[in-house]
């Protein structure tokens, strides 16, 4: 996945918009690796504050299967 960068004169308003979410519990902070990432796109709004996405565009590429799938046939036999 290219990196997109933040430019420098967003980062402290994003810092400070990150850390708002986290107060609102809209996000949480993510301090080990992990096997989901996608691309942060940051945009000015027009009250001065910053519109914080992500981009979904690399995630279907990847796709995980969070629960072992059983197919209703195979659970007949077991």
């Amino acid at each position: 996945m290219p990196d997109r960068r933040v430019p420098i004169a967003m980062k402290a308003k994003l810092k400070t918009e990150l850390g708002d979410m986290v107060k609102r519990g809209i996000i949480t902070p993510v301090e080990e690796p992990t096997p989901w990432v996608s691309q942060l796109v940051v945009t000015p709004k027009p009250n001065g504050r910053l519109c914080v996405c992500l981009d979904p565009k690399y995630l279907n590429k990847a796709p995980k299967q969070l629960k072992p799938y059983r197919h209703r046939e195979s659970s007949k036999h077991e």
